[in-house]
């Protein structure tokens, strides 16, 4: 995965439950299956459009509280508040009680770091660092690649 100068990547916060290792229940799925659906829980304040429209690599950042790791994604589908039938995502996620607003099927994941993530971006919408979004209560947002 390489990141392009200039273009815009989606990054969503997550809370994954205390006893679950979010990075081994996906990673696992995707060697079995070749990809796996990732929710992204609760009230969804990204548009599909916009998801379908940037490049094709999602950032997903874990609460401080379960380790705060960085992933990256390769992602080839969107789907909205429809739970995919028959397909693979991890079983954790039938005990989650949030709605499951958005669906993002991944078909590879991978530890990022978090010096890279906050050195290497910025905010789209503001040109601010990313480590303020990081420590907002903003779920979802979009950064811009700015080093090369």
């Amino acid at each position: 995965m390489e990141f392009q100068l200039d273009m815009v990547y989606p990054l969503i916060k997550i809370m994954t439950p205390p006893d679950i290792d979010f990075f081994k229940e996906h990673k696992s799925i995707i060697d079995k299956s070749g990809y796996v659906w990732f929710c992204r829980f609760g009230k969804n304040n990204m548009k599909i459009e916009s998801l379908e429209n940037c490049e094709k690599i999602l950032l997903i950042k874990e609460s401080e509280k379960n380790g705060g790791n960085v992933y990256i994604a390769n992602y080839d589908i969107v789907k909205e508040g429809v739970v995919p039938i028959n397909e693979d995502y991890p079983s954790y996620y039938n005990d989650i009680t949030q709605s499951k607003g958005l669906w993002i099927r991944l078909l590879s994941i991978a530890l990022y770091s978090k010096e890279d993530l906050n050195n290497d971006f910025v905010v789209n919408a503001s040109g601010n660092k990313v480590a303020n979004i990081l420590k907002s209560m903003c779920p979802a947002t979009f950064l811009r690649y700015k080093h090369k």
